[in-house]
């Protein structure tokens, strides 16, 4: 089983999404997602994730959700976080990973479904961020 984690980025009432190079999910916009390494942290996971598909600082506020559902045909649990940009860098992304990297209205997002790497995910977790469906982060118990 693989733990993933997922971060919302909302800066001026638009969220952060970016586009997949990956080949299973081409062109696909996700929100900043990746696996937890072995031996990390999943706050630092969450973290390390957005800085490496976006180049921003951010700082994790609370948790969305959790998931278990199946993804590349492996079962996963998958941890979604709320955060707000700590310090706004310059927008990179490493090319071979992420194909490009845009800002969206909620509108936008649900008008866009058929481009999503799962549409039903994203608008849903956007959705509970709007409506402050937040809980605190010492929701999960780090030890």
């Amino acid at each position: 089983m693989k733990i993933y984690v997922s971060t919302i980025i909302e800066y001026e009432n638009k969220f952060l999404l970016v586009k997949e190079m990956k080949k299973h999910c081409y062109g696909k916009w996700n929100l900043p997602s990746g696996h937890v390494e072995e031996n990390e942290y999943i706050f630092n996971a969450a973290i390390r994730e957005v800085k490496e598909e976006t180049n921003l600082d951010v700082e994790l506020k609370g948790l969305i959700s959790v998931y278990n559902n199946m993804f590349e045909e492996n079962f996963c649990i998958s941890f979604v976080f709320a955060s707000k940009i700590d310090k706004y860098n310059e927008i990179k992304f490493d090319e071979d990973e992420i194909k490009e990297v845009n800002w969206y209205s909620f509108e936008e997002i649900r008008n866009m479904s058929a481009n999503l790497r799962d549409s039903e995910y994203i608008i849903n977790v956007i959705e509970k961020y709007i409506n402050n469906d937040i809980k605190p982060l010492d929701t999960i118990i780090i030890r």
